[in-house]
Parts: C-alpha cells; sequence; structure tokens
C-alpha cells in the first residue's frame, strides 16, 4: 500500500470470475492516457440506466441501482470507516451486511458503462472519460468519499478482488470527477490499478442482485423476496 498516495488522496480524515460482455461495451477497451476532447454526454437517457432506489434496512436512497446488469449497489456511505475484513465478516446471518456480498471489479465498471462512462474503463489502470456525465451521476448516487482536494469529488472503495489473507489487500476502484478542477474542462476518471490493505478503513462496493418479489409487512418485521428484518434490532 503506498501510504503516499493515501494521504494525499484521503488525508486523516478516514480511519475475478467470467462474465459475460455488458450490452452497452464496446469491442475497443480505451487508453488509459488522457483525451484530447471532452464532450457533455447528450443522450440522457443513458443515465436513466442508472438510479436511486430504496432499501428496506438502510432506508429511502441507499441504493444504486443498475438495471442494465440488474444488481443493486449499496451507497458507500453505509460501509464507510470499516476494514474489508470487517465488511466480510458481516455477510451471513445476523451480519451488518445480510444479503449483500462485495462487488466484482468488473461489475463496477459495468456500472460506469450502464451510466454511460465511454470509453470502456480499463482494468489495471486508469480511463479518462470522453464526455462529461457519467462520473457525476455515479458520485451523486453512490456518494463521495472524503478526500484532500477542494472541488474535487470521488466515489472509491474496495470490491471483491483481493490477493493474500488476513493481511493481504483488496482492489480499490475510484471514480473522480472534476480532480483537476483548474483543468477546462476538469477531466473525469475512473482509477483501477491499486491495492489497499485489508485492515484499512475505507468505503466498499457492495453488490446484490434487485429484488423483485414485494415486500410483506407485519408490526415491525419485514419479508423481501424471501429475506427476513427486524427493525427492532
Amino acid at each position: 500500500m503506498n501510504s503516499q498516495w493515501l494521504q494525499q488522496l484521503f488525508g486523516s480524515g478516514i480511519q475475478s470470475s467470467n462474465r459475460r460482455r455488458h450490452p452497452l461495451r464496446t469491442r475497443w477497451h480505451g487508453g488509459t492516457g488522457p483525451v484530447p476532447h471532452v464532450e457533455h454526454l447528450e443522450d440522457r437517457t443513458l443515465l436513466a440506466g442508472v438510479v436511486e432506489a430504496d432499501d428496506p434496512v438502510f432506508g429511502a436512497g441507499a441504493l444504486t441501482r443498475d438495471a442494465v446488469q440488474g444488481l443493486d449497489f449499496l451507497d458507500l456511505e453505509h460501509t464507510l470507516g470499516h476494514t474489508w475484513s470487517y465488511v466480510n465478516s458481516q455477510f451471513d446471518e445476523g451480519g451488518d451486511y445480510q444479503g449483500w456480498r462485495f462487488a466484482e471489479s468488473q461489475e463496477v465498471l459495468d456500472l460506469a458503462i450502464s451510466a454511460g462512462f465511454m470509453p470502456n474503463p480499463a482494468l489495471g489502470g486508469t480511463t479518462y472519460s470522453t464526455v462529461k456525465g457519467p462520473v457525476e451521476h455515479l458520485v451523486n448516487l453512490l456518494g463521495a468519499v472524503p478526500v484532500n482536494r477542494p472541488g474535487s469529488n470521488v466515489a472509491g472503495g474496495l470490491t471483491a478482488e483481493h490477493i493474500g489473507g488476513p493481511n493481504g489487500s483488496a482492489r480499490w476502484i475510484g471514480l473522480f470527477h472534476n480532480w483537476f478542477p483548474q483543468d477546462d474542462p476538469p477531466p473525469d476518471r475512473i482509477e483501477t490499478g491499486r491495492f489497499l490493505a485489508k485492515n484499512y478503513s475505507t468505503a466498499h462496493f457492495l453488490a446484490r442482485p434487485v429484488l423483485t418479489a414485494a415486500a410483506t409487512v407485519t408490526g415491525q418485521h419485514i419479508f423481501y423476496n424471501d429475506s427476513f428484518f427486524d427493525f427492532d434490532s
């Protein structure tokens, strides 16, 4: 883990599998350097593929729903400040994140594609957007984590991809909006090339399939898509 990079990004405020091609993904996986021309996204229907949704446990607007992938992503504020190891221990029955799992790295990138990010973000590097809109949209939905740069917003967290045991590390993905505010226009980018220690406190990308069955509420209890939630606890 690069401590100098962590200090620069966060300051002191924060204590894979085979997949089908995403329907919006083109064959070209774009380069990782700055792009010479940035356009504003005109087709707002692309952004409609990623919307805010409610959750019976975490509350109104707690989810970012990718209708293209059929996945809900838990907004980052609900995992901020926890370690990867702690979150990983909370997926079973009775845990803080029962019914959730770590999102795969590619699922996070596909979330960006669903929102209209172009070109395809490259896993293992940095990809600059050729359009304005998708990254800001995602940051507004997922929530920005505290960073050490005024005017910039970053939605970033750890994913399922990890190496080593308890003392190992996991891949961090960051969606950067206005990272260089002095530039005109300021470039948006997705960074995927860093691994952070599992005992580092940060935010995490959690995902689960969209719950489609109707909820049945009895008193303070709710049965939602065959999952049981107790609002007394």
